[in-house]
């Protein structure tokens, strides 16, 4: 797998796959944060994500969820998470649900309908 910086989850996400996106923060000029201060920002390549994907899947482990990881995989355009999500979908075919942290002015970039379209389907249905 590939990570370029620690893993940061909240604790709910503890049982959760980890699949890193980006690395460390865009913003890194919060006052409390000291956490990626000594970490550049990055994107991750294509070719990286699907490689962590493929090990996922070869692993055996029937993930449920996916915590993308970076301090703000939203700030990625509408095409590329979407992108993400369709490789998801192609490396664990049985669905997952999928999580992140996102900045307020990341999600604002998106329309619903953007967001709505990248949702990945539960396990099972909540209705």
């Amino acid at each position: 797998m590939h990570f370029s910086c620690g893993i940061v989850r909240p604790p709910y996400e503890a049982g959760s796959c980890f699949l890193q996106v980006t690395s460390s923060c865009s913003h890194n000029k919060c006052r409390f944060c000291t956490f990626y201060k000594e970490a550049p920002f990055s994107v991750s390549p294509e070719s990286e994500i699907r490689e962590d994907l493929q090990e996922i899947r070869d692993s055996g482990w029937k993930v449920k969820r996916i915590f993308l990881q970076g301090a703000d995989p939203f700030l990625l355009s509408y095409d590329r998470l979407k992108r993400i999500m369709d490789l998801i979908k192609e490396y664990l075919p049985w669905g997952v649900s999928v999580g992140g942290y996102g900045r307020v002015d990341s999600v604002r970039n998106k329309s619903v309908g953007e967001l709505k379209s990248v949702n990945y389907p539960r396990l099972k249905s909540r209705a």
